[in-house]
């Protein structure tokens, strides 16, 4: 697996030398005719020469499962790679204003949402000006596009609303409620425009523990994993011939794929200043530490936390909630979610959906393609150099054994079989392309 993976990073650099210069262009030329010189300068510095700037591995598995399906690359391939890293640039320029990150330009929220804002535009514009397609295949792939960008903000909201910590076990109708304050409103940005969307979904459940997994589910699913689900269907737009059952497996590959990224990206939040000097991810820098506890919200390895009926786990809880600018009680957190095992807890669900994730592979043939999604999905967290940072951080083993994920994966699937349609009805009438339905 190493030599695969050193070879894969090598790959990510090649592919990734043939279709940012579409990228480049594209969004250098789409600068010049914005007037607003911050969002000009966010549009440079953080979209070109931050998100685009390094090889993108969303990129990567699209070329991957374009060619496990058997098409050549050409310059097509590498313009909707330049097309996905350009959502994942809007995305992030939404994200980064959103959850208070420092890896933008400038300090006013606004102008990363009106970034975000006006990179859907640019975006749009990109896919529309693709020389080797014809119009009714722009108009599939942007559909397609659109389709993602309208699940990212509905999980957004999940994101930003119903994982906050000072609402557990208030009604939802009271959360959204808020929503009408301006001020608060300013503070979250566009997308609150989902929010009546989510009311009408959610009714008037109460956000306990008992509902808080599924709609930490939703918001993990709706961030990240629909977006890479939803790849294989862009490649049905350029080949029609290929079977319903190769795109849906892939599709299903790209789902639990996804849910392991989002998950283990909840433990990094926890390990972003342990993991060297340079920036860690390409939207974050190491100061944005303990971000998700600054921002009042609940990620897995807190769901854990809370769902263990703990005392000495709810009391920490509370207290970093209380302080969570304070790097006495931030250390102590830390540790305690090492050793008391959540953070391992974390890793496991992670690892199954991982696990999950590679089995819809099964029907292909094996060859490297097929191998380096296995990979991919696997080394996530095998690999990841957040939970090792943390392990060596406090000298403590956190590894995960293959009985763990095969008892875990039972039970996994069956609550996702039994929940099916709790977990999906939010997003369902988005996923329908062509007539078919995606999920």
């Amino acid at each position: 697996m190493i030599d695969r993976t050193i070879k894969r990073f090598q790959e990510m650099k090649e592919l990734h030398s043939k279709y940012f210069p579409f990228y480049r262009e594209h969004l250098l030329s789409a600068k010049k005719r914005v007037k607003d010189k911050l969002i000009q300068r966010m549009l440079n510095d953080f979209v070109v020469n931050k998100i685009g700037f390094r090889p993108g591995i969303r990129a990567y598995i699209f070329r991957t499962m374009w060619k496990l399906l058997e098409l050549k690359e050409n310059d097509t391939l590498f313009h909707l790679c330049a097309s996905i890293e350009m959502q994942l640039g809007q995305t992030y320029s939404y994200n980064v204003g959103a959850d208070n990150k420092a890896g933008y330009s400038g300090d006013n929220k606004k102008v990363a949402f009106e970034t975000a804002n006006q990179m859907l535009n640019i975006h749009k514009d990109f896919v529309y000006k693709i020389p080797q397609l014809d119009l009714s295949q722009k108009k599939a792939i942007w559909n397609i596009f659109e389709k993602i960008y309208k699940v990212f903000y509905t999980g957004q909201v999940f994101d930003t609303l119903i994982n906050l910590y000072p609402n557990l076990n208030k009604p939802i109708n009271d959360i959204l409620k808020s929503t009408d304050d301006k001020n608060f409103s300013d503070k979250f940005g566009f997308h609150f425009s989902y929010k009546n969307r989510v009311a009408s979904l959610l009714k008037r459940e109460i956000i306990n523990l008992i509902t808080l997994e599924n709609f930490l589910w939703q918001r993990t699913y709706g961030i990240n994993a629909n977006m890479i689900e939803c790849y294989p269907y862009i490649i049905r737009v350029i080949n029609p011939r290929i079977t319903k059952e190769k795109i849906l497996n892939l599709s299903r590959y790209g789902r639990y794929y996804g849910l392991a990224m989002m998950i283990i990206n909840d433990i990094q939040d926890f390990s972003l200043d342990l993991v060297g000097e340079k920036y860690p991810t390409r939207e974050k820098k190491k100061e944005d530490v303990f971000n998700d506890v600054k921002n009042k919200k609940i990620t897995w390895p807190i769901l854990y936390g809370l769902k263990s009926w703990n005392y000495e786990a709810i009391r920490k809880i509370e207290k970093i909630y209380k302080d969570p600018k304070n790097v006495i009680i931030q250390e102590d957190f830390r540790e305690y979610l090492v050793k008391s095992g959540l953070i391992e807890r974390t890793l496991l669900e992670a690892t199954t959906y991982a696990s999950i994730s590679t089995d819809f592979l099964k029907t292909f043939s094996k060859n490297d393609h097929r191998e380096n999604l296995e990979d991919i999905s696997i080394s996530i967290c095998k690999n990841s150099k957040y939970v090792k940072s943390l392990s060596e951080r406090y000298k403590t083993k956190i590894k995960i054994r293959e009985s763990q994920v095969k008892a875990r994966k039972e039970i996994l699937k069956q609550y996702l079989q039994n929940n099916s349609k709790l977990l999906l009805r939010p997003f369902k009438k988005f996923l329908i392309i062509n007539n078919e339905q995606i999920l």
